[in-house]
């Protein structure tokens, strides 16, 4: 098999881990794409995703199997994310559905310099308690309950503005 076709390729199938609580992706820098969008109804019981140091990955949840209109993922049980130095990652998913994170509580995002936003779709986080962000020495830590695409936004934006305020 093609070696480009395997990295291209979702590296996890929830159908075969479906009590997974607990996955923490490090330092696997030949991966685009973590999950496939099948994998994600599979995965009820996960509660701690981290994924740390892939230089490759560019989304966490494949866009590319969402072929049904008006579907959602739902990640019924993930209680924390966490998102570190992945220079190539542009999105958490790129698809156009909608994310629902019930029990999400906290979010730490560092050093995703390419993060444009979380997702096309709406996000629905309504207990989440905090939001981390950081790129480079820039960092801050606040809540958006309702629209995490708007936080990172937000916060890229002062990033650019702070960067071209110490230009002068």
């Amino acid at each position: 098999m093609d070696k480009t076709r395997v990295r291209r390729a979702p590296v996890i199938g929830g159908h075969l881990f479906p009590y997974l609580k607990s996955l923490i992706m490090e330092s696997c820098n030949k991966i685009s794409v973590l999950l496939s969008f099948s994998s994600m109804r599979c995965l009820k019981h996960l509660e701690k995703l981290h994924i740390l140091e892939c230089d490759d990955l560019n989304e966490v949840v494949s866009q590319e199997e969402s072929e049904s209109k008006g579907e959602k993922i739902v990640f019924p049980a993930l209680q924390h994310l966490r998102l570190r130095n992945l220079p190539n990652l542009k999105a958490f998913f790129q698809g156009p559905y909608n994310l629902d994170f019930p029990s999400l509580q906290k979010v730490d995002i560092k050093d995703c310099p390419n993060m444009k936003l979380f997702s096309r779709g709406f996000c629905s986080t309504p207990q989440l308690e905090d939001i981390s962000m950081e790129i480079e020495s820039f960092s801050s830590s606040y809540i958006q309950k309702n629209d995490m695409n708007a936080t990172i936004q937000r916060f890229k934006a002062c990033v650019r503005y702070i960067t071209y305020i110490h230009k002068f």
